[in-house]
């Protein structure tokens, strides 16, 4: 009798552990249009995204069309769209979200020299200018990066003159800062910010063909910084993005000529490792870490004959890729195929660490929220094998 006890769970654990790998190549997601009637999305396009109040809430930032920023918020009465800023000039507005402890969001926006932010909070929405940039890259290199200290200040990085020039709000004004790890060394560029568990700075940034780590000690204000990997390939949509995990871990991806690829820092061999994910990419994309450490992004990819959505995420024993559906979807009746032409997809995660994708459409700007895993039919066939000896048993 015992025996009979304890081959049961150790059937259906190894059936289990057999049908893991495939369960997660699989999901079914729920889409809806984030996109204000009254305010077109500009094309080509940029979209960021950030989840609001307990990461429960999902904002859409875009460039509409007559060069307004919109700020389309999901709410009880459905999606609510403001005109956040007004950017003057013309071209592609360069856009990066980020979400504040206290439940706000944020985003950074950039247009060739010209340089703000917009926040929400109780009063509606907030927007000021940390400066103006004097030697503005192309828009994909020189998208200003957004983050926020545990106090709720914002802090920006950006790629001016062949500086990384960081910025840090104290309530009243933007205090300045450079990054300065290899001073005399050559120019700097494609800067991306972030901050760890005792706010402390950490800087990722291109300098001669090196992607580069920086981090500043805030009692002694000195910069320390290290290689990551050589090989860096600039291009017009190069795009880097750091971003600190559970405990503190650090991870950057990297999107230039080469191709998708993500460094992490080894805790146990004490250094800097690369994994390659994508040599074909059509948009922008940020790294984005979930609650459980896990990192991931949503990025744009040729299909075998239309542009495809992939949703990445490292498991902790490999990168599981999950390629969203095209064409129309049954219960929403929306077309949410990408454009190839898209650059913009943003990807944040939800309270209960449920991946959130927007991006633009044929039809519209899609959320794809809620996903849920269906098992393949490999890993169905497992299962019931499983199930038959159990009910042997």
């Amino acid at each position: 009798m015992i025996r009979k006890l304890w081959g049961l769970p150790l059937i259906v654990i190894v059936c289990a552990l057999l049908a893991a790998p495939a369960l997660a190549s699989q999901m079914l997601w729920n889409f809806q249009s984030a996109e204000v009637p009254e305010l077109p999305v500009a094309n080509p396009e940029t979209v960021a995204l950030g989840m609001r109040t307990g990461a429960t809430w999902p904002t859409v930032f875009y460039q509409a069309q007559d060069s307004q920023l919109v700020a389309s918020s999901l709410t009880p009465a459905g999606w609510l769209g403001s005109v956040v800023a007004t950017v003057p000039g013309s071209g592609t507005v360069a856009l990066r979200s980020q979400a504040a402890p206290a439940g706000q969001v944020g985003v950074a926006w950039q247009l060739n020299n010209m340089l703000g932010m917009v926040q929400s909070s109780r009063y509606g929405w907030q927007s000021n200018s940390p400066g103006t940039i004097t030697s503005p890259m192309s828009q994909g290199a020189s998208a200003a990066d957004l983050a926020y200290l545990s106090n709720g200040r914002p802090v920006m990085a950006y790629a001016d003159g062949g500086t990384v020039q960081l910025r840090v709000n104290d309530g009243l004004t933007w205090n300045s800062d450079v990054v300065s790890v290899m001073p005399g060394g050559s120019s700097k560029s494609y800067a991306s910010i972030a901050t760890d568990s005792q706010d402390r700075l950490g800087v990722a940034y291109a300098e001669s063909g090196m992607l580069l780590f920086a981090t500043k000690d805030i009692a002694t204000g000195q910069w320390y910084g290290a290689e990551v990997r050589s090989g860096f390939a600039p291009s017009p949509r190069a795009r880097i993005s750091i971003e600190f995990g559970l405990n503190d871990r650090v991870a950057i991806s990297v999107l230039d000529n080469t191709g998708l690829s993500v460094s992490s820092f080894d805790i146990q061999t004490g250094k800097w490792g690369t994994s390659w994910l994508a040599s074909e990419v059509f948009s922008l994309s940020d790294l984005v870490y979930d609650s459980q450490g896990r990192p991931a992004l949503a990025y744009v990819a040729a299909g075998p004959s239309n542009p495809e959505i992939h949703y990445v995420i490292h498991d902790g024993s490999g990168w599981v890729d999950s390629v969203l559906p095209a064409g129309v979807d049954a219960a929403s009746g929306l077309n949410v195929t990408p454009l190839s032409t898209s650059i913009g997809v943003a990807l944040a995660f939800d309270g209960e660490d449920l991946p959130v994708i927007a991006y633009k459409a044929n039809g519209t700007l899609v959320l794809a929220y809620d996903p849920v895993v269906v098992p393949e039919p490999a890993s169905l066939v497992m299962l019931l094998v499983g199930l038959v000896l159990v009910r042997r048993r």
